[in-house]
């Protein structure tokens, strides 16, 4: 396990800005519940308790920080010529953890045995209903729901399966929506 002091080249890359978020932060972004100042204090601030390596990808770490009392995880990856790629931000919380820093025996046991752990978190994937699925074709939103998923219970990412894609392939061809919903939009600011 590196130390803090083995991931000073993390705290020279939030220094020149190279930071790159996943769509999963992003949306946690927007839903408001972490703030870019919150994953900047974990990454650079904070203590790196697991690292996880991949062999095409390399090393993936995961970093526990503090915003007041509540813990939160940090998953990132990089390096010095790369940047930062920031993958998934959480809360740590029971049954994945036993405490901020500790995963449970159950988990353990699970990242090891289980087939459906998800490949960014390792945490445990479960079958779900998705209320929407959203897609832009030709410049217009469509939206499909209630597709049947898979969701991993810590990080929150979605999977689904080859048979449900199709399906979903084929309703995009039609483009033969059933009803129309009124959409809040948000524009990015140029500056």
């Amino acid at each position: 396990m590196p130390t803090n002091s083995d991931l000073q080249w993390v705290k020279d890359v939030i220094r020149s800005r190279e930071i790159f978020l996943s769509e999963h932060v992003i949306r946690e972004l927007l839903a408001g519940r972490v703030t870019l100042s919150l994953i900047i204090s974990v990454m650079s601030s904070g203590k790196v308790i697991e690292v996880h390596t991949h062999p095409q990808r390399g090393p993936f770490y995961v970093a526990l920080g503090f915003e007041g009392a509540k813990p939160w995880h940090v998953m990132f990856a990089g390096s010095t010529e790369s940047g930062l790629s920031v993958l998934i931000v959480y809360e740590p919380a029971f049954p994945m953890w036993v405490n901020p820093q500790t995963r449970s025996r159950f988990e353990e046991e699970n990242m090891k045995s289980h087939r459906s752990n998800c490949p960014f978190c390792t945490g445990i994937i479960t079958p779900v209903v998705v209320g929407n699925f959203d897609y832009r074709l030709d410049g217009r939103l469509y939206v499909v729901k209630d597709v049947p998923a898979e969701l991993c219970e810590q990080c929150g990412e979605k999977y689904i399966s080859f048979e449900a894609a199709q399906k979903i392939e084929k309703l995009a061809s039609a483009a033969q929506p059933e009803e129309v919903e009124t959409v809040m939009v948000l524009r990015y600011p140029v500056d």
